[in-house]
Protein backbone atom coordinates (compact mmCIF):
# COMPACT_ATOMS: atom_id res chain seq x y z
CA UNK A 1 0.00 0.00 0.00
CA UNK A 2 2.84 2.05 0.68
CA UNK A 3 4.63 1.50 -2.64
CA UNK A 4 1.17 2.29 -4.76
CA UNK A 5 0.84 5.71 -2.39
CA UNK A 6 3.98 6.62 -3.31
CA UNK A 7 3.74 5.77 -6.86
CA UNK A 8 0.52 7.49 -7.02
CA UNK A 9 1.61 10.87 -5.25
CA UNK A 10 4.84 10.72 -7.95
CA UNK A 11 2.57 10.42 -11.01
CA UNK A 12 0.31 13.30 -9.31
CA UNK A 13 3.93 15.36 -8.94
CA UNK A 14 4.86 14.62 -12.43
CA UNK A 15 1.39 15.60 -13.85
CA UNK A 16 1.43 18.88 -12.39
CA UNK A 17 5.35 19.78 -13.01
CA UNK A 18 4.80 18.77 -16.24
CA UNK A 19 1.22 20.96 -16.55
CA UNK A 20 3.30 23.86 -14.65
CA UNK A 21 6.21 23.50 -17.34
CA UNK A 22 3.35 24.00 -19.79
CA UNK A 23 1.90 27.34 -18.53
CA UNK A 24 5.07 28.91 -17.87
CA UNK A 25 5.99 28.57 -21.39
CA UNK A 26 2.44 29.50 -22.44
CA UNK A 27 2.73 32.32 -20.21
CA UNK A 28 6.28 33.07 -21.47
CA UNK A 29 4.96 32.97 -25.25
CA UNK A 30 2.01 35.51 -24.19
CA UNK A 31 4.24 37.52 -22.61
CA UNK A 32 6.44 37.91 -25.66
CA UNK A 33 3.61 38.66 -28.20
CA UNK A 34 2.68 41.72 -25.87
CA UNK A 35 5.86 43.24 -25.70
CA UNK A 36 6.67 42.48 -29.36
CA UNK A 37 3.47 43.97 -30.35
CA UNK A 38 4.47 47.39 -28.79
CA UNK A 39 7.66 47.11 -30.41
CA UNK A 40 6.44 46.70 -33.50
CA UNK A 41 4.14 49.57 -32.87
CA UNK A 42 7.21 51.83 -31.73
CA UNK A 43 9.05 50.96 -34.94
CA UNK A 44 5.73 51.96 -37.49
CA UNK A 45 5.93 55.07 -35.04
CA UNK A 46 9.35 55.62 -35.76
CA UNK A 47 8.81 55.12 -39.31
CA UNK A 48 6.08 58.00 -39.72
CA UNK A 49 8.99 60.12 -37.89
CA UNK A 50 11.09 59.80 -40.40
CA UNK A 51 8.77 59.93 -42.91
CA UNK A 52 7.80 63.39 -41.33
CA UNK A 53 11.17 64.90 -41.34
CA UNK A 54 11.11 64.22 -45.61
CA UNK A 55 13.01 66.93 -47.16
CA UNK A 56 12.39 66.19 -50.52
CA UNK A 57 9.62 66.00 -53.19
CA UNK A 58 11.63 63.59 -55.01
CA UNK A 59 13.46 60.58 -53.76
CA UNK A 60 17.04 61.57 -52.53
CA UNK A 61 18.72 58.55 -50.60
CA UNK A 62 21.41 61.29 -49.51
CA UNK A 63 18.94 63.99 -48.15
CA UNK A 64 15.99 61.77 -46.82
CA UNK A 65 16.13 60.00 -43.90
CA UNK A 66 13.85 57.41 -44.78
CA UNK A 67 15.23 55.71 -47.61
CA UNK A 68 17.69 54.34 -45.44
CA UNK A 69 15.47 51.83 -45.03
CA UNK A 70 14.39 51.31 -48.31
CA UNK A 71 16.36 48.02 -48.81
CA UNK A 72 15.87 46.92 -44.75
CA UNK A 73 17.75 47.75 -41.63
CA UNK A 74 17.77 45.54 -39.11
CA UNK A 75 19.52 46.67 -35.58
CA UNK A 76 19.88 45.12 -32.00
CA UNK A 77 17.31 45.40 -29.67
CA UNK A 78 20.01 46.85 -27.40
CA UNK A 79 20.72 49.38 -29.94
CA UNK A 80 17.35 50.71 -29.58
CA UNK A 81 17.85 50.45 -26.12
CA UNK A 82 15.35 46.90 -25.08
CA UNK A 83 16.97 45.45 -22.17
CA UNK A 84 15.31 41.73 -23.47
CA UNK A 85 18.48 39.55 -25.02
CA UNK A 86 17.93 38.10 -28.36
CA UNK A 87 15.79 40.36 -30.25
CA UNK A 88 16.35 42.16 -33.10
CA UNK A 89 14.38 44.51 -34.80
CA UNK A 90 14.19 45.33 -39.24
CA UNK A 91 12.21 48.16 -40.70
CA UNK A 92 11.72 48.84 -44.22
CA UNK A 93 10.06 51.54 -45.88
CA UNK A 94 9.07 51.81 -49.52
CA UNK A 95 7.02 54.16 -51.58
CA UNK A 96 3.72 53.12 -52.67
CA UNK A 97 3.56 55.27 -55.61
CA UNK A 98 6.91 53.01 -57.08
CA UNK A 99 4.22 50.46 -57.78
CA UNK A 100 1.97 50.04 -60.63
CA UNK A 101 -1.58 51.71 -59.36
CA UNK A 102 -4.42 48.92 -59.52
CA UNK A 103 -7.03 51.40 -59.30
CA UNK A 104 -6.15 52.62 -62.79
CA UNK A 105 -8.26 49.79 -64.28
CA UNK A 106 -11.15 50.78 -62.89
CA UNK A 107 -13.53 50.40 -65.64
CA UNK A 108 -16.49 53.11 -65.92
CA UNK A 109 -17.50 51.78 -69.19
CA UNK A 110 -20.66 50.05 -69.15
CA UNK A 111 -20.27 48.44 -72.69
CA UNK A 112 -17.50 46.15 -71.94
CA UNK A 113 -15.17 48.25 -74.25
CA UNK A 114 -12.42 49.75 -72.30
CA UNK A 115 -11.57 53.50 -72.25
CA UNK A 116 -8.04 54.55 -73.09
CA UNK A 117 -6.73 55.37 -69.49
CA UNK A 118 -7.71 51.73 -68.80
CA UNK A 119 -6.50 50.53 -71.96
CA UNK A 120 -3.14 51.87 -71.16
CA UNK A 121 -2.91 50.48 -67.67
CA UNK A 122 -4.14 47.17 -69.00
CA UNK A 123 -0.97 47.12 -71.26
CA UNK A 124 1.22 48.03 -68.50
CA UNK A 125 0.19 45.25 -66.13
CA UNK A 126 0.14 42.68 -69.16
CA UNK A 127 3.86 43.58 -69.43
CA UNK A 128 4.41 43.23 -65.90
CA UNK A 129 3.33 40.06 -65.76
CA UNK A 130 4.68 38.83 -69.22
CA UNK A 131 8.23 40.51 -68.12
CA UNK A 132 8.21 38.37 -64.65
CA UNK A 133 7.18 34.69 -66.94
CA UNK A 134 3.79 34.38 -65.89
CA UNK A 135 2.02 32.36 -68.18
CA UNK A 136 5.69 30.98 -69.46
CA UNK A 137 6.11 27.54 -69.85
CA UNK A 138 5.00 24.44 -71.79
CA UNK A 139 3.01 21.35 -70.50
CA UNK A 140 1.96 20.65 -67.23
CA UNK A 141 4.11 23.55 -66.32
CA UNK A 142 2.26 25.92 -68.19
CA UNK A 143 -0.75 28.01 -66.07
CA UNK A 144 -4.31 27.58 -67.11
CA UNK A 145 -4.93 31.12 -67.63
CA UNK A 146 -3.12 33.38 -70.03
CA UNK A 147 -1.58 36.74 -68.76
CA UNK A 148 -4.08 38.51 -71.09
CA UNK A 149 -6.96 36.42 -69.51
CA UNK A 150 -5.65 37.22 -66.13
CA UNK A 151 -5.76 41.03 -66.92
CA UNK A 152 -9.47 40.79 -68.16
CA UNK A 153 -10.53 38.93 -64.62
CA UNK A 154 -8.93 41.50 -63.11
CA UNK A 155 -10.44 44.76 -64.33
CA UNK A 156 -13.92 42.75 -64.49
CA UNK A 157 -13.16 42.11 -60.06
CA UNK A 158 -12.37 45.62 -59.75
CA UNK A 159 -14.87 47.63 -62.17
CA UNK A 160 -18.23 49.01 -60.85
CA UNK A 161 -20.21 47.29 -63.83
CA UNK A 162 -21.25 43.75 -64.31
CA UNK A 163 -20.23 43.13 -67.86
CA UNK A 164 -17.60 41.34 -69.07
CA UNK A 165 -14.53 43.16 -70.09
CA UNK A 166 -12.69 42.92 -73.51
CA UNK A 167 -9.10 43.21 -73.25
CA UNK A 168 -7.04 41.70 -76.90
CA UNK A 169 -10.35 39.59 -77.82
CA UNK A 170 -9.89 37.95 -74.24
CA UNK A 171 -13.22 38.12 -72.22
CA UNK A 172 -13.63 38.77 -68.45
CA UNK A 173 -15.66 35.83 -66.63
CA UNK A 174 -18.12 37.89 -64.82
CA UNK A 175 -21.26 36.78 -66.83
CA UNK A 176 -20.25 33.76 -66.45
CA UNK A 177 -19.73 33.43 -62.96
CA UNK A 178 -21.84 31.05 -61.44
CA UNK A 179 -25.43 31.28 -59.66
CA UNK A 180 -24.80 33.08 -56.40
CA UNK A 181 -21.30 34.17 -57.25
CA UNK A 182 -20.70 38.11 -57.88
CA UNK A 183 -17.44 39.93 -58.18
CA UNK A 184 -17.45 42.93 -55.95
CA UNK A 185 -17.64 45.82 -58.46
CA UNK A 186 -17.22 48.61 -56.14
CA UNK A 187 -13.92 49.79 -57.82
CA UNK A 188 -11.76 49.13 -55.32
CA UNK A 189 -9.26 46.50 -53.54
CA UNK A 190 -8.36 46.39 -49.88
CA UNK A 191 -6.73 43.56 -49.53
CA UNK A 192 -4.37 42.17 -52.56
CA UNK A 193 -3.46 38.89 -50.66
CA UNK A 194 -6.64 38.16 -49.72
CA UNK A 195 -8.78 39.49 -52.93
CA UNK A 196 -6.51 38.34 -55.64
CA UNK A 197 -6.27 35.12 -54.91
CA UNK A 198 -10.29 34.94 -55.45
CA UNK A 199 -10.00 35.85 -58.90
CA UNK A 200 -10.06 33.11 -61.05
CA UNK A 201 -6.72 32.64 -62.34
CA UNK A 202 -4.45 34.37 -59.88
CA UNK A 203 -2.99 31.32 -58.19
CA UNK A 204 -0.71 31.42 -55.01
CA UNK A 205 2.33 31.63 -57.15
CA UNK A 206 1.08 34.43 -59.47
CA UNK A 207 0.17 36.84 -56.54
CA UNK A 208 3.28 36.02 -54.69
CA UNK A 209 4.97 36.98 -58.12
CA UNK A 210 3.14 40.46 -58.86
CA UNK A 211 2.37 41.59 -54.66
CA UNK A 212 5.76 43.42 -54.62
CA UNK A 213 5.28 45.22 -57.89
CA UNK A 214 1.07 46.48 -57.85
CA UNK A 215 -0.67 49.35 -55.42
CA UNK A 216 -4.20 49.40 -54.39
CA UNK A 217 -3.55 52.98 -52.97
CA UNK A 218 -5.44 55.67 -55.57
CA UNK A 219 -2.52 57.51 -57.38
CA UNK A 220 -2.56 58.62 -60.96
CA UNK A 221 1.04 57.97 -61.75
CA UNK A 222 3.95 55.63 -61.11
CA UNK A 223 7.14 58.06 -59.41
CA UNK A 224 9.90 57.46 -61.37
CA UNK A 225 12.20 58.03 -58.97
CA UNK A 226 10.60 55.32 -56.73
CA UNK A 227 10.09 52.55 -59.29
CA UNK A 228 11.75 49.75 -58.81
CA UNK A 229 13.25 47.99 -62.55
CA UNK A 230 10.37 45.57 -63.00
CA UNK A 231 7.65 48.76 -62.87
CA UNK A 232 10.09 50.77 -65.43
CA UNK A 233 9.45 48.24 -67.75
CA UNK A 234 6.43 47.41 -67.78
CA UNK A 235 5.52 51.40 -68.79
CA UNK A 236 6.67 51.07 -71.83
CA UNK A 237 8.33 48.43 -74.41
CA UNK A 238 11.59 50.49 -75.07
CA UNK A 239 12.13 50.48 -71.38
CA UNK A 240 14.67 47.67 -72.09
CA UNK A 241 16.42 45.84 -68.77
CA UNK A 242 19.58 47.78 -69.23
CA UNK A 243 18.19 51.35 -69.60
CA UNK A 244 16.03 50.39 -66.64
CA UNK A 245 19.12 49.71 -65.37
CA UNK A 246 20.64 53.44 -67.01
CA UNK A 247 17.18 55.02 -65.04
CA UNK A 248 18.11 53.90 -61.75
CA UNK A 249 21.60 54.77 -61.69
CA UNK A 250 20.63 57.92 -62.94
CA UNK A 251 17.96 59.25 -60.25
CA UNK A 252 20.85 57.70 -57.77
CA UNK A 253 22.93 60.64 -56.36
CA UNK A 254 25.25 58.07 -54.44
CA UNK A 255 26.36 57.08 -58.24
CA UNK A 256 26.56 60.44 -58.97
CA UNK A 257 23.25 61.05 -60.58
CA UNK A 258 20.37 63.29 -59.35
CA UNK A 259 16.83 62.48 -58.82
CA UNK A 260 13.98 63.12 -61.98
CA UNK A 261 12.34 66.23 -62.67
CA UNK A 262 8.84 67.26 -64.28
CA UNK A 263 11.38 69.80 -66.42
CA UNK A 264 14.04 67.62 -66.94
CA UNK A 265 12.64 63.85 -67.18
CA UNK A 266 11.60 63.96 -70.72
CA UNK A 267 15.65 64.78 -71.64
CA UNK A 268 16.65 62.62 -69.60
CA UNK A 269 14.57 59.72 -71.08
CA UNK A 270 15.10 60.75 -74.48
CA UNK A 271 19.01 60.52 -73.52
CA UNK A 272 18.84 56.96 -72.06
CA UNK A 273 17.10 55.48 -75.54
CA UNK A 274 13.39 55.59 -73.78
CA UNK A 275 10.08 56.68 -75.27
CA UNK A 276 9.79 59.95 -73.14
CA UNK A 277 5.82 60.99 -74.01
CA UNK A 278 4.87 56.98 -73.25
CA UNK A 279 6.75 56.72 -70.26
CA UNK A 280 5.63 60.54 -69.13
CA UNK A 281 2.05 59.40 -69.84
CA UNK A 282 2.61 56.78 -67.36
CA UNK A 283 5.53 58.45 -64.51
CA UNK A 284 5.97 61.44 -62.57
CA UNK A 285 9.05 62.82 -60.95
CA UNK A 286 7.43 63.80 -57.64
CA UNK A 287 4.23 63.14 -55.04
CA UNK A 288 5.28 60.76 -52.66
CA UNK A 289 2.83 61.04 -50.75
CA UNK A 290 1.96 57.57 -49.62
CA UNK A 291 4.43 54.54 -47.86
CA UNK A 292 4.37 50.53 -47.26
CA UNK A 293 6.18 50.11 -43.73
CA UNK A 294 7.10 46.44 -42.89
CA UNK A 295 8.49 46.08 -39.59
CA UNK A 296 9.68 42.50 -37.91
CA UNK A 297 10.99 41.60 -34.90
CA UNK A 298 12.85 38.47 -34.02
CA UNK A 299 12.16 37.64 -30.35
CA UNK A 300 14.12 34.31 -29.44
CA UNK A 301 12.91 31.86 -31.76
CA UNK A 302 9.47 33.37 -32.39
CA UNK A 303 9.23 35.75 -35.55
CA UNK A 304 6.40 38.69 -35.30
CA UNK A 305 5.66 41.27 -38.49
CA UNK A 306 3.52 44.44 -38.84
CA UNK A 307 3.15 46.05 -42.43
CA UNK A 308 1.63 49.43 -42.21
CA UNK A 309 0.21 52.19 -44.87
CA UNK A 310 1.32 55.68 -44.00
CA UNK A 311 0.00 58.62 -45.88
CA UNK A 312 1.87 61.48 -45.44
CA UNK A 313 -0.90 64.11 -47.16
CA UNK A 314 -3.01 66.53 -45.03
CA UNK A 315 -5.60 65.03 -44.20
CA UNK A 316 -8.70 67.13 -45.95
CA UNK A 317 -5.73 67.20 -49.29
CA UNK A 318 -3.10 69.44 -50.15
CA UNK A 319 -3.34 72.74 -48.62
CA UNK A 320 -5.93 72.34 -45.82
CA UNK A 321 -3.40 72.47 -43.23
CA UNK A 322 -4.49 69.23 -41.61
CA UNK A 323 -2.03 66.72 -39.11
CA UNK A 324 0.73 65.40 -41.75
CA UNK A 325 1.81 62.02 -41.60
CA UNK A 326 -1.07 59.35 -40.44
CA UNK A 327 -1.33 55.60 -40.38
CA UNK A 328 -3.83 54.53 -42.48
CA UNK A 329 -3.77 50.70 -42.07
CA UNK A 330 -1.47 48.63 -39.68
CA UNK A 331 -2.06 44.79 -39.36
CA UNK A 332 0.09 42.80 -37.31
CA UNK A 333 0.79 39.19 -37.38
Amino acid sequence: MVILMIAIAMTVLTALSDSTYVAMRLNSAAERRVKAEYILKSAVNVAVVLIDNDKTDTDDPVKDDWMKFTQGLEAPGELLGLSEPNVRVSLLIASEQGKIPLLRLKDSSTTGTPSTQVGMWADVLLALLTNLGVGSGSGANRPPVSPEQLVANLVDYIDTNEDDFTYRNFHGIESSLEEGQKFRNEGKIESLASELSAIPGFTPDVVQQILPFVSTADFQKVNINSAPPQVLMALDATVTPSIATAIIQARDPVQGGAPFTESDMGSRLTALGADAEAVRAKAASSGNKLFEVIAKVEYGTATYMASATINKSPRGGPGSGGPGPRIESLLIY
